[in-house]
């Protein structure tokens, strides 16, 4: 794995990956929760590579750095992408290797090694953006109330969380009918310790316009939660 995210990282900094036209593009820049500060932006590119789905991700703060960079591949399950992601400025780098069984790699510092394990993959394991595949695949089923279980993969920890996600409710937000849908633990006893995830999507399109909770970047300690709003090109 540790090879795998070596290559991941020279592609980047060689700029020698060859995309052809992008089939989704977006930029979706993120703000604090609370204070409403912008932090950081991430533009997100989706094309065919061959005969495969593949997307990256390039993450840049206030002074338009590159601050981390992501990859994935969406082979036969498309809620369940492959996944390399570098952190440039914190060294983390995680790694999800998906075949018939899931292989996790993490590593939280440039002065830290890899951690690895494996895991199961089931009709409901998710990874990353492959959320957006899953929401749309139970489009039908979400809108008409149904909790549908997620197995969610959270690379840091090395192994899959049962949330469900379920839909909040239907609005006209800036003049586009909207549906909101939360995600949060399955468990009882979690959910008095995490915060749902809220995220909104045009009705009609079945596309992903806002977010709003944790961030997949490593952010100061005082922040925890953030919005995000999504422009497509």
């Amino acid at each position: 794995m540790f090879r795998v995210s070596c290559c991941f990282m020279v592609m980047f900094c060689l700029g020698s990956t060859v995309m052809s036209d992008s089939l989704v593009h977006y930029v979706g820049k993120a703000y604090d929760i609370k204070t409403k500060e912008f932090l950081y932006k991430e533009e997100y590119k989706e094309f065919k590579d061959g005969g495969d789905l593949k997307a990256t991700s390039v993450y840049t703060n206030k002074k338009n750095d590159i601050i981390a960079r992501k990859e994935l591949i969406y082979k036969q399950n498309f809620q369940a992408p492959c996944l390399e992601f570098y952190n440039e400025v914190t060294g983390v780098i995680a790694s999800v290797n998906v075949g018939e069984n899931m292989e996790i790699a993490y590593r939280s510092s440039f002065s830290k090694s890899f951690k690895r394990s494996q895991q199961l993959v089931s009709d409901y394991t998710v990874v990353d953006s492959g959320l957006h595949y899953y929401i749309v695949k139970h489009w039908d089923a979400l809108l008409s109330g149904k909790e549908t279980p997620v197995r969610y993969v959270s690379p840091s920890k090395r192994r899959d969380f049962l949330l469900s996600v379920k839909k909040n409710r239907i609005e006209e937000w800036r003049g586009r009918e909207t549906v909101l849908f939360k995600v949060q633990p399955q468990s009882f006893f979690l959910r008095l310790f995490l915060k749902p995830i809220m995220i909104r999507y045009e009705l009609k399109q079945k596309r992903l316009i806002t977010y709003q909770g944790i961030s997949n970047i490593k952010l100061s300690k005082k922040i925890n939660k953030i919005y995000m709003e999504l422009e497509y090109f």
